[in-house]
Formats: structure tokens, C-alpha cells, sequence
């Protein structure tokens, strides 16, 4: 028998990162997610913001995860093109959709940003993140910048 570490060379697991969530959020675990932020009660609603990892291939494009992870939710709109950028001189590469929907009579927005780490396992898989945020529709003034904020401030670490 041989006594295997993980993560490894092999099977590298997830670069690790960092980011800035406002103090009156609430850290909690997901099911699913790394990690998940909950805002205050506003509205009988909070504001969330959910961060995914996965080991993925290089052919799936930064664009098809952030519509994936909107489309997961069930039926929404796009209600913009989206943006995808490559990763600027000491930066990111990223891609970012927003989607709309109503649930239980109320407008909910979503806001994808997916974005990857450099790395590449052996067989050429690589750390991707999908940060979701939603939000109420009407609360997009306070609610929106704030989400913005925090995943903007999304950095590797190591």
C-alpha cells in the first residue's frame, strides 16, 4: 500500500482564494457551494451571494458556466448580453451574466461572475469559480453594488 495525500499533483483540488464580505453579512456553509454570504433581512428577503468550485476542462468557456449556474436555478431571462473579459496583466480572466426572474410574485435578479485560476492538472483540468449573487429587483441600489463589490474583490491566494 501506498499512502496518498490529497490534493496532489495528480489531483490538485481547488486553488484557494479570498474575498471581502461586508461585516453585517453572515457567513454560512451550503449545501453545494464553498461558501455562501447572507445580507440582512430587507423586505422579508436576504440578499445572497453563493461562491461554486469545480475542476473543469479548458473547453468549457467561463461563458457557458455563468449561464449554466443561472439557468440551474430554473426559468430566467437574460437581461443583458454579458461581458467576457481575458485576464488583464496580473489579473482574471472572467465572465459575467445577469438574469431575472419572479418568485412567489416578486422580480429576483441573479448576477453569475465566473472566473478560473491558472492552473492545469495533468490531464489539463483547472480550478474555475462561480460567484451567484441574487437580489430583489427593487432593492438593486443597495443590494447590486454591494454583490459587485464583493466579487470584485475575489483574489487567489497562495
Amino acid at each position: 500500500m501506498t499512502a496518498v495525500e490529497w490534493p496532489n499533483a495528480i489531483s490538485p483540488g481547488l486553488w484557494p482564494f479570498r474575498l471581502d464580505a461586508p461585516e453585517q453579512w453572515s457567513a454560512v456553509e451550503p449545501d453545494e457551494g464553498l461558501i455562501a454570504f447572507l445580507g440582512p433581512p430587507a423586505d422579508d428577503f436576504r440578499a445572497n451571494l453563493v461562491v461554486f468550485g469545480r475542476r473543469l476542462p479548458e473547453e468549457i468557456t467561463l461563458g457557458e458556466v455563468a449561464e449554466l449556474a443561472l439557468s440551474d436555478d430554473g426559468p430566467h431571462r437574460l437581461v443583458d448580453p454579458g461581458i467576457d473579459q481575458p485576464a488583464a496583466p496580473g489579473g482574471l480572466p472572467v465572465a459575467v451574466r445577469s438574469s431575472g426572474t419572479v418568485v412567489e410574485g416578486r422580480e429576483v435578479r441573479q448576477i453569475a461572475v465566473v472566473t478560473e485560476a491558472p492552473d492545469r492538472s495533468p490531464s489539463g483540468l483547472r480550478s474555475v469559480y462561480t460567484m451567484l449573487g441574487t437580489y430583489l429587483a427593487d432593492r438593486a441600489d443597495p443590494d447590486e453594488s454591494t454583490l459587485t463589490s464583493v466579487m470584485a474583490s475575489f483574489e487567489l491566494i497562495r
